[in-house]
């Protein structure tokens, strides 16, 4: 047998090694295009992706913005990158509010240049193009920031020392330090900023809100510490204490910005009257009686509130619930009670971003306590609370929720002008009702639902100058506020000279016209003031409250109670 060659180190074998003619056979030679063509493939599928992300349009962003404090009329400098080359349709909103046209003065890709507005308030700057809204960075009006004092303004009057925490959200619980804030809140109340109508000119005193009682706002109050909720419609600048001694220093507070944006628009002027007359009043020389009588609440689309009455109330609450007492009424003779407002009305709009979040409501609070529990006006009806849950279940945020219930309320009710008094476990069996009902039965649902809700009175106005007592609904978000809806008018409920939406069922949910006023947010349960005295309710005037007449030691007397009139507008 012969043996292999033994190899040597540091040489090369004299001949390649031998490959057996089935190896040979097997193995194939691989093309070369077979080899370029993958690579190819992969070259081109990489610049085809670095050329397109030059030309695809990404979400603006904000880098910097120069000066972050200045004055209305000053130019401010937005730098950052996807602007677009020019505006088309891009818009810069500042604390939510969107710059005019008329204030841009540059627009490129990298660089915004546009003067601050008269009426801008201090917040976050943000741009936004047809790929989405940017990041945002603090500005501040100049006129915003409060001068630094070391104490009360005169002896007595009320001095903020600290906010704690300084920013937050609608809804925040804030703590307010200081001294003579008052013993009690009595009159008491705390004012923030906020946001004006879009294009109109206010004054100083129209951009400030007051936390409100119908919300239940207060948690607390004594001399040296307030603890209160930001408001709804509250937006960053200064906040204030007026007690019965005077208005405090201002300290600035951030309103933090969530996924709804709340836009007011137009505006229009009302002068409206309406009154009580009392007729033979018949019983005891110390014959008492009672009215009690709402005005008008101010809200962020009800300003500039101003009002005429021909007497004053004994009392009045922060609801604007008035209570005018008459003693010795027998003797007295008939009596006559004028009431004459002039106010501003704007229309609201929302808008909510596309696939928003939001936050938890605080079980713990008043409101939501309060406004998801049954009343007289709601009450609890096991059924129906089952039907919202079942309906509410798949949405996966409350105002998809709310959205869910309002569709609900359409398609189970149809008008019925002149509706019978049901509950509104009734009225959905009845599939009929009237403004009333409709509001009513959104707000069950939404009680029901866990979503916090009320219903809203008050009167539409035609083109006539005719005022209709009518009813809606607002429910409540979480950092957000109240969100209003008018079931009835989405659904197609019509009264003649009284302007139409081209999409109703969209705009009434989230918007309300200007062609309204508000007189009652929410049931408002009154407390007999004597014991053993008689009630009317149900004058026929669109209030929502327990009671409108008390008496004691009066036999008889007649009360009619005039309707709203619109004396003039503008």
């Amino acid at each position: 047998m012969k043996r292999p060659a033994r190899a040597v180190p540091g040489k090369k074998p004299p001949f390649p090694p031998r490959i057996s003619p089935s190896r040979r056979q097997g193995q194939k030679k691989t093309p070369l295009r077979e080899i370029l063509l993958p690579c190819l493939t992969v070259f081109l599928l990489g610049t085809l992706l670095l050329v397109s992300s030059f030309f695809v349009e990404k979400t603006p962003v904000i880098t910097e913005v120069r000066p972050a404090v200045a004055s209305p009329g000053d130019e401010v400098v937005i730098q950052g990158r996807h602007f677009k080359d020019s505006r088309e349709g891009g818009m810069v909103s500042l604390a939510g509010d969107r710059v005019i046209s008329e204030a841009y003065l540059e627009w490129s890709d990298r660089r915004i240049v546009f003067r601050v507005p008269q009426e801008a308030a201090s917040g976050m700057i943000r741009v936004s193009t047809s790929k989405g809204r940017s990041n945002g960075l603090l500005f501040t009006n100049r006129r915003d920031i409060p001068v630094i004092l070391r104490g009360p303004l005169a002896p007595g009057t009320p001095y903020i020392e600290g906010v704690e925490p300084a920013q937050g959200a609608v809804g925040t619980l804030v703590t307010l330090r200081g001294v003579n804030f008052g013993f009690t809140q009595e009159r008491g109340r705390v004012l923030w900023t906020q946001k004006p109508p879009a294009g109109a000119v206010s004054r100083e005193e129209d951009l400030l809100i007051a936390s409100s009682e119908a919300d239940y706002d207060y948690e607390y109050w004594s001399d040296q510490e307030i603890r209160v909720y930001v408001p709804d419609g509250a937006c960053s600048g200064n906040l204030r204490i007026e007690a019965d001694r005077g208005q405090s220093n201002g300290k600035f507070f951030e309103v933090m910005e969530g996924p709804v944006v709340k836009s007011y628009t137009g505006g229009k002027g009302y002068q409206i009257t309406y009154g009580i007359d009392i007729y033979n009043p018949r019983g005891s020389p110390e014959g008492v009686l009672d009215l009690w009588v709402p005005g008008l609440p101010p809200g962020q689309e009800q300003r500039r509130i101003e009002r005429l009455r021909s007497h004053e109330p004994v009392w009045e609450d922060g609801r604007k619930m008035g209570r005018y007492h008459f003693e010795g009424i027998a003797l007295r003779g008939d009596i006559r009670l004028e009431f004459t407002y002039w106010l501003e009305r704007y229309a609201l709009e929302t808008q909510v971003v596309p696939g928003a979040s939001f936050s938890p409501y605080n079980t713990g609070r008043t409101l939501y306590t309060v406004y998801t529990a049954p009343d007289p006006l709601i009450p609890r009806e096991p059924a129906l609370a089952a039907r919202a849950v079942s309906l509410a279940r798949r949405p996966a945020n409350p105002y998809l929720k709310a959205r869910a219930l309002y569709d609900f309320v359409l398609q189970s009710l149809v008008i019925d002008p002149a509706p019978p008094a049901l509950t509104p476990a009734l009225v959905l069996e009845r599939g009929r009702g009237g403004a009333y009902d409709y509001a009513l039965l959104f707000c069950a649902l939404a009680r029901g639902a866990g979503i916090p809700a009320r219903p809203v009175s008050g009167c539409l106005i035609g083109t006539d100058k005719r005022a209709v007592k009518h009813y809606w609904a607002e429910f409540y978000l979480e950092g957000q506020g109240w969100i209003p809806v008018d079931p009835a008018l989405g659904d197609g409920l019509r009264f003649w000279a009284f302007p139409s939406q081209d999409s109703p069922e969209e705009y009434y949910f989230g918007g309300l016209d200007d062609r309204r006023i508000t007189f009652s947010r929410g049931f408002q349960a009154l407390r007999p003031v004597l014991s053993g005295t008689a009630r009317a309710a149900g004058v026929g005037l669109p209030f929502l409250q327990s009671f409108y007449e008390e008496s004691l030691r009066l036999d008889y007397y007649d009360s009619f109670w005039r309707d709203i009139q619109i004396i003039d507008w503008w």
